[in-house]
């Protein structure tokens, strides 16, 4: 058996062994908030590569989650692919999140991938599996700074200008805690809660270090929240990230439309909305959304003079 032979079956074992070792302590006592110095203009990136069918997740997957809203955080839970084999095939599982993480891994020099996995900013890479593990990693982790612009309009994002080149990509995630009972696999009987889960990834262009624009999909399913992220090539280190409100057309836009319109006015943003309801949602909901995303930043926008005039609603 030769040296290539030798360490192909030792990446192997590695990579069973980091699956199949007990979980280090129980989803509870991994839960417990650690305090993070970042902000939503210099985010701290962790991505958590896991899957349903890993017993050795569960605890990682329960540290991310209780990290998933802080502020200044951005938490992504990526579900792969390749332990479906092992009796349960993972419900959030997307064979583009399993070649992000082989991505990483030939970044990184390494031959095959192991679950759990979390990287944080594209750099860093830990298990997640320890007690406050991931708390001290994000505490030694430098925010991102000093990376280009990220803003976005009704149909495009800029990314401002900088240096080198860099892969955007858009990220769908599911903010909600999701309770999913594992019927089978190394996991069967447990029900296992799930945050932040990615459901969509897109690459929407390569950045050149010129101010450049990027166009988004028409809409993004709900209740998904989205990320941009700039990253250098061949997953290299991530350079700039935000969280980001997509505007997406609203049925009652119609009426807003035709009364703007005959109201002549040449713009208009609609900074709070008092009540108006649609089916059985209150737009009141708006409110705190509004608070979150600041005074100057508009729920509604209505501009005659756009190609495709008309109100949207940043979702």
């Amino acid at each position: 058996m030769n040296a290539k032979s030798i360490a192909t079956m030792i990446s192997l074992s590695l990579a069973a062994a980091a699956c199949q070792q007990p979980p280090e302590l129980s989803e509870t006592a991994q839960a417990k908030t650690p305090a993070i110095h970042a902000s939503a203009a210099n985010p701290i990136v962790v991505e958590l590569y896991q899957s349903q069918g890993c017993s050795s997740c569960p605890p990682a997957n329960a540290a991310l989650n209780a990290i998933a809203d802080q502020p200044g955080v951005i938490a992504l839970s990526f579900a792969v692919t390749y332990w479906d084999r092992l009796g349960w095939k993972d419900i959030y599982g997307d064979k583009a999140y399993t070649q992000r993480q082989y991505d990483y891994a030939h970044a990184l020099g390494n031959a095959n991938v192991a679950t759990p996995q979390i990287i944080i900013n594209g750099k860093t890479v830990i298990t997640g599996i320890k007690r406050g593990e991931l708390a001290t990693s994000i505490k030694a982790s430098r925010q991102l700074s000093g990376g280009p612009s990220i803003d976005v309009d009704k149909t495009n994002v800029t990314i401002g200008k900088g240096s080198g080149t860099a892969n955007v990509w858009l990220v769908g995630y599911d903010p909600r805690t999701h309770n999913v009972a594992i019927r089978s696999g190394e996991n069967g009987g447990r029900t296992l809660p799930h945050k932040n889960i990615v459901r969509s990834l897109q690459k929407l262009g390569t950045w050149t270090g010129a101010e450049a624009n990027f166009k988004l999909p028409t809409a993004t399913p709900t209740p998904l929240k989205t990320v941009i992220i700039v990253q250098r090539a061949g997953a290299g280190p991530i350079i700039a990230a935000k969280k980001v409100l997509l505007f997406r057309r609203h049925p009652i836009g119609h009426i807003l439309t035709r009364a703007l319109a005959a109201a002549r006015l040449p713009n208009f943003k609609l900074f709070a909305i008092a009540r108006i309801t649609h089916g059985n949602r209150s737009q009141n909901q708006y409110h705190d959304r509004a608070k979150r995303i600041g005074n100057d930043e508009p729920i509604f926008h209505y501009s005659p003079n756009s190609r495709a005039p008309g109100c949207f609603l940043k979702s």
